[in-house]
């Protein structure tokens, strides 16, 4: 029996070893983030943080271009995800660098030279970061450069570092850098780390990272200065609706939320519903919404407006400029601090300075932390009967009567019972046309129909002219 144990428990510890040697397979091994990592000669790589060619090997980003594009540029995007991670806008475990590439992967976005940098700027707006500007640097001022702005008390700052004559991109690591007073890079090469397996992105990202500048050999050309404000809550809380109306017209549904959201942040919550930032191009649209903003919420919110190479527009695509509500002496496109101001706010009626004026519009930074909600807008889709008249059988020639009449107004992300009929047409009835009739109500420019019946005419004698009679019996 002791030799049978001692035989099963030799056979069991060879089992062990034998999986402790097996590469690590599953989700864990790889994927990321729900996507499939390429294997290559029987090894699983998290290359999502490298520059490596996995998991970017088969990426044509440009028009179908050549797929060693990745291979070659992919630096930037690893770069910046990297700073995007470092200023609070994702976590490392659930973002995947990729999604850069799938979001702004296209002619539109300025490569350079149908290759390289992706515009910098639509990358961090589109995680509520201002990009600040791009500075020449050297190796000798590159420390006490990045001090500076990493002492303000304004703002946290993150940098892309531009070496190697502008064809390599690294991310400075602010942690590292502070707590050993010199450079330190989070690089995204790593054909060196090839054979060496990781369990999460984490720890993949970690093997490259904190690495003292000095020591990379690289000459530094530039960088490329980012910022968020600080104090502000990175991780955007769910908004709180605060108000709600619709245009006595029906055609739109306004809610206000109080949220930190930054603009992009506010206008793609909003899209997720079904609906977008509000556009007001009409003094009808201003009053309502200055109203909703009286009664409800104090503080500045987000509206659809923002600028685009230059130019103001609407998230609606309306046309800007016939109506407008600016504060005095706005918009100013920068602030005080020289930064951009490129998205629209309207003032709440909780100002205490000269300078801002109740349901006045300004322009701001996306990352703002004077604006503390936003304003919704969704057009009304359909509207369906909810109840019907209380009377829907008339007699011939009987005038028709509303009374009880109810519908559905479907606004996208709310649906509201409408029973002020003030603004509800309906047509469709003929008291004079005995039998069915189908009515139709119209409200916001969308329209529905309920039957009634109106009976026949009631039965009228005219005699005619009196006979003569001849004999009794035919009176």
């Amino acid at each position: 029996m002791k030799r049978f144990i001692r035989k099963l428990m030799s056979v069991l510890l060879l089992g062990i070893l034998l999986l402790t040697a097996m590469p690590i397979k599953g989700l864990a091994a790889n994927s990321f983030n729900g996507a499939t990592i390429t294997s290559v000669n029987g090894y699983d790589y998290y290359r999502a943080w490298s520059q490596d060619q996995l998991p970017w090997k088969n990426t044509k980003p440009y028009n179908g271009e050549a797929s060693d594009w990745m291979n070659q540029q992919g630096c930037s995007i690893v770069a910046m995800a990297k700073m995007i991670v470092e200023l609070g806008r994702a976590d490392p475990n659930k973002f995947n660098p990729g999604v850069l590439l799938n979001t702004y992967g296209s002619s539109e976005y300025n490569y350079i030279n149908k290759k390289g940098i992706i515009e910098w700027g639509k990358i961090a707006n589109a995680y509520g970061i201002t990009y600040v500007d791009y500075k020449s640097i050297s190796n000798s001022n590159l420390y006490s450069t990045i001090k500076s702005y990493y002492d303000s008390t304004t703002y946290d700052y993150a940098f892309v570092l531009s070496v190697k004559g502008g064809h390599h991109f690294v991310h400075i690591d602010k942690s590292a850098t502070l707590l050993h007073s010199a450079t330190y890079i989070n690089n995204s090469w790593s054909f060196s780390e090839a054979g060496t397996r990781y369990s999460t992105a984490s720890a993949y990202w970690k093997s490259l990272a904190q690495k003292q500048y000095s020591s990379s050999g690289y000459t530094a050309v530039g960088i490329h200065v980012f910022r968020v404000a600080k104090g502000y809550t990175t991780t955007p809380t769910r908004p709180m609706l605060k108000g709600e109306t619709r245009l006595a017209d029906g055609k739109s549904y306004y809610a206000v939320y109080e949220s930190n959201m930054t603009w992009t942040e506010a206008e793609t919550w909003c899209e997720s519903k079904g609906a977008h930032l509000i556009a007001i191009t009409t003094s009808g649209e201003q009053s309502a919404a200055q109203l909703l903003l009286k009664n409800t919420y104090p503080n500045a919110c987000w509206i659809g407006a923002y600028r685009s190479s230059g130019t103001m527009k609407w998230v609606t695509g309306e046309s800007f400029g016939g109506y407008t509500n600016w504060d005095s002496g706005e918009p100013s496109g920068t602030n005080s601090a020289g930064a951009a101001e490129n998205y629209v706010g309207i003032y709440g009626n909780n100002t205490a300075t000269s300078y801002a004026t109740f349901g006045k519009w300004n322009d701001f930074s996306n990352e703002t932390s004077t604006v503390k909600g936003f304003f919704v807008e969704s057009e009304i889709r359909s509207i369906t009967i909810n109840t019907s008249p209380n009377k829907t059988t008339y007699a011939y020639g009987e005038a028709f009567d509303e009374t009880g009449l109810s519908i559905t107004a479907n606004y996208g992300m709310k649906v509201m019972i409408i029973k002020n009929l003030d603004h509800l047409t309906i047509s469709g009835y003929n008291p004079n046309v005995s039998g069915a009739q189908t009515l139709t109500v119209t409200f916001g420019g969308k329209s529905t129909t309920f039957m009634v019946s109106v009976g026949a005419p009631a039965h009228v004698h005219t005699p005619g002219v009196a006979a003569t009679c001849t004999s009794p019996q035919y009176c």
